[in-house]
């Protein structure tokens, strides 16, 4: 093959690599950085992130970078998910608490990502939110230019020219729409003029009308897609799109209406997700410089830490991405070709040494360096036949085995089955045997496939072994939790299985909530558990919290002492409660799973407050109802019972008597009921008065219970009457109830010395139960005519006088 021209293809590849963004996931690990202790400061300094989430693929193209910056000088990194201020879906507003922790208390400086605000918010309360927080600390502006605040700012206009130019020069374009942002946010604002401006440069009309208003979100563009994408088809050659989350949901609302991208529909993103490569049909998009862009942020924040001044503005141009979205095929060989020449002075070497430097890591860059370097000399040195076929692909083999299994690597084979398409297209040009290398290829990418499923299959088991079994045994046991005591107990086992070995959890001393630009927050938090290096602090549990003001992040005495690290800050929340936040250094966790452990311990946080808000009731309960049982027995007790004697009352009577009457063991029995009256109660209340009445009253509740047995009923119905029901008694009962009392009358005369003397009259009648209906106020009656009967056979003998007053 022609020198010149393999060096073309060579370099023209190199230069494609550099467009291929690094994988979905994060490469940010605990062994990625070391920490370097440079600052002359020895006081500890911490920066903060604000940003929409952690682990979403525009978050983890911006902090990685940071922390990289700011681990290798020993400054803490604190990311505050704050979320979209009022959100309105769900109830994801509750992140807006974490605003609460921008505030010279937590943080040094603050690296502020505006593209979370203006979407819900109006320009007065984007204003207010952005003094707010200017005021609070120092901070650093990515893609928004604030007064008196270093700001790194995007050249929006120079992607966006290249778009449209590629559009309509490339593909003949002429009708083009925009899915801009909301209509207060800067960051889409600059995005829109930058539309406008590079239609009138590329001399296409502009029309207001496919000027579409979205909210940044995947969600919002998919159900305008599904409205309107018809419409769109009908009128427009394409569509891009402020951002590639709303790509992503425009292309999916296009496919429900089964709407080809780019077929029917030309579509073109912005930001260069991570995804943007590894669609069906991969996105062709605008790409900042986000790399450049965090590391000279964390630079500046740094700088603003330790007491240097920063006020001026940075600039970073985007750059246009072809992928397949807007109608160009993903690997295109004419594009390689057409690229510009290189003299011979662009040997192998210093091609292969560029190609490491820029798309891979230093460290790992010699392994790979021998790989490639002997595909490509087999490639140079052999014609494509049956035999070199089977040679190629044995070398190929081994090689992927080489990085996949004895690197145990996942390295990114597509750039190799590129560099395979673009090398059997160039050669299949000059070369009438073009059936031949179509095997060779066919054969190579089933090769590459089928050595990638291999391994996919072989880290879906190792994930499974070591992520996803841990992470269901920890659903289990939280699953199970009740107090915080057990929750605190199942994450002391569950978290080190997970990969968290440094985490703080604490707890609001009640649950808040207020919708609207910041959720409030209580006064004052508990920290029911701490854990560094993977071993728990004893000294902290739910039984022995520490409190401290919720605004400090952490309690001052209890903060991590190891510098370096980078912290995550999610709030446990159900719907409109807020319950606490979970702390995180996710320099060992899979970021991944962060999100989902916040979520599964506000789920189980939530059971705890309502289980015990259960057993707080259920504690109310049984006071309640044991003070209720205190009542109901004072209650039957005042009204069954006389209170000034404590005998029995005429209710209690009757009903005592009644029971005693029915009993069994009254059957056939002879009873007595008797009926007492106290002799001139009258003159002894109108010569002695009231009070000396009401004793001599109590004096014959005394001796009556002294005449009859524990088990008779005595009772006062009234005044000074008695009543008194006894069973199993002989005949001769009533006489010596008479007795009884002549002789406890004598002897209370003797020892009480009273002015007067206590005498009364009984009345009494006899029956037998269950010989006959017996009705208890008949027998009061009789007994009642027989007290009289003894009255008025005593009358006039009984002087009630003190004898010391002579009358």
């Amino acid at each position: 093959m022609n020198s010149n021209l393999w060096n073309e293809l060579i370099l023209g590849k190199l230069r494609n690599m550099n467009s291929i963004p690094p994988s979905g996931r994060s490469d940010y690990t605990a062994d990625s950085f070391v920490p370097v202790l440079s600052t002359n400061d020895s006081t500890r300094k911490r920066i903060g992130v604000l940003m929409i989430d952690v682990e979403g693929a525009y978050s983890q193209m911006i902090w990685p970078e940071i922390a990289k910056q700011t681990r290798a000088s020993g400054f803490d990194l604190v990311i505050l998910p704050g979320g979209n201020p009022k959100y309105p879906y769900d109830f994801r507003y509750q992140f807006n608490s974490l605003y609460n922790f921008i505030n010279a208390r937590v943080l040094d400086a603050l690296i502020f990502v505006p593209s979370i605000i203006g979407n819900f918010l109006s320009a007065l309360e984007t204003d207010r939110l952005l003094e707010r927080i200017c005021e609070a600390v120092p901070v650093v502006s990515l893609n928004m230019q604030l007064p008196d605040v270093p700001s790194l700012l995007i050249d929006t206009e120079v992607g966006m020219e290249k778009a449209v130019n590629h559009l309509v020069s490339v593909h003949g374009y002429n009708r083009l729409g925009i899915l801009e942002g909301p209509r207060d946010n800067e960051e889409a604002i600059q995005r829109k003029n930058a539309f406008v401006k590079a239609l009138k440069k590329a001399d296409v009309p502009f029309n207001d009308k496919w000027c579409v208003h979205c909210d940044f979100t995947e969600e919002t563009a998919r159900k305008l897609a599904r409205k309107n994408g018809q419409t769109w088809v009908e009128n427009l050659d394409a569509m891009i799109c402020a951002n590639d989350h709303m790509a992503l949901g425009l292309m999916d609302g296009l496919e429900d209406c089964h709407i080809d991208v780019p077929g029917d529909l030309a579509v073109v993103g912005f930001d260069d997700i991570n995804e943007a490569p590894y669609l069906k049909t991969p996105l062709t998009t605008i790409r900042q410089p986000f790399a450049k862009l965090a590391r000279r942020a964390a630079e500046l924040a740094m700088d603003l830490c330790i007491g240097e001044k920063h006020n001026g503005i940075w600039e970073f141009e985007t750059e246009l991405v072809v992928r397949g979205t807007c109608g160009c095929d993903h690997f295109v060989c004419d594009d390689i070709l057409s690229g510009p020449k290189i003299d011979e002075s662009h040997n192998e070497e210093s091609i292969l040494s560029t190609f490491f430097i820029e798309r891979y890591a230093p460290a790992s860059a010699a392994r790979y360096r021998d790989t490639i370097r002997g595909l490509i000399q087999f490639l140079r040195d052999n014609q494509p036949n049956p035999e070199n076929t089977r040679q190629f692909l044995v070398q190929l083999e081994s090689a992927i085995d080489t990085e996949y299994f004895t690197f145990n690597a996942t390295p990114d084979w597509s750039f190799l089955f590129t560099f395979l398409v673009d090398f059997f297209s160039l050669f299949a040009r000059e070369s009438a045997g073009q059936w031949k290398l179509t095997n060779v290829f066919e054969r190579s990418r089933y090769l590459i496939e089928r050595k990638h499923k291999m391994r996919e299959g072989y880290r879906n088991v190792r994930e499974y072994e070591n992520v996803t079994v841990p992470w269901r045994k920890t659903i289990e046991r939280l699953s199970f939790v009740q107090t915080h005591e057990g929750l605190t107990d199942a994450l002391d086992l569950s978290l080190p299985q997970l990969g968290v070995y440094n985490c703080y959890l604490s707890i609001f001393e009640e649950g808040s909530f207020r919708r609207g630009l910041f959720s409030a927050m209580p006064k004052y938090s508990r920290l029911i558990l701490k854990c560094l290096n993977g071993k728990r602090d004893d000294r902290i549990s739910p039984l022995t919290p520490v409190t401290f003001p919720s605004l400090n992040l952490w309690p001052d005495d209890h903060q991590p002492q190891a510098q370096g690290r980078v912290w995550a800050v999610g709030p446990l929340f159900n719907r409109e409660t807020s319950y606490g936040f979970l702390i995180c250094d996710l320099a060992d966790m899979d970021i991944e799973l962060l999100e989902s452990l916040r979520h599964q311990l506000s789920i189980t946080v939530h059971s705890c407050q309502l289980n015990n808000k259960r057993l707080k009731a259920e504690t109310k309960l049984r006071e309640i109802l044991n003070e209720l049982e205190v009542y109901n027995r004072q209650l039957k007790k005042e009204s069954l019972f006389d209170e000034m004697t404590g005998l029995l009352n005429r209710r209690g009577f009757m009903k005592c008597a009644r029971e005693l009457l029915e009993s069994d063991n009254a059957h056939g029995t002879q009873f007595a009921l008797f009926y007492a009256d106290m002799d001139c109660l009258k003159q002894i209340n109108d010569s002695l008065g009231h009070a000396e009445g009401d004793r001599a009253i109590k004096d014959m509740a005394r001796i009556l219970s002294q005449v009859f047995r524990d088990e008779d009923v005595i009772s006062r119905p009234g005044g000074d009457e008695f009543t008194i029901f006894t069973i199993d008694v002989p005949d001769d009962f009533p006489q010596r109830i008479q007795n009884r009392v002549l002789k406890l009358q004598d002897h209370f005369r003797q020892v009480e010395k009273r002015p007067y003397e206590l005498q009364f009259s009984i009345g009494w009648a006899m029956g037998k139960t269950r010989m006959a209906p017996t009705d208890l106020n008949d027998l009061l009656k009789i007994a009642d005519e027989r007290l009289y009967e003894q009255k008025r056979a005593r009358k006039g003998k009984f002087n009630p006088v003190p004898l010391a007053t002579g009358k």
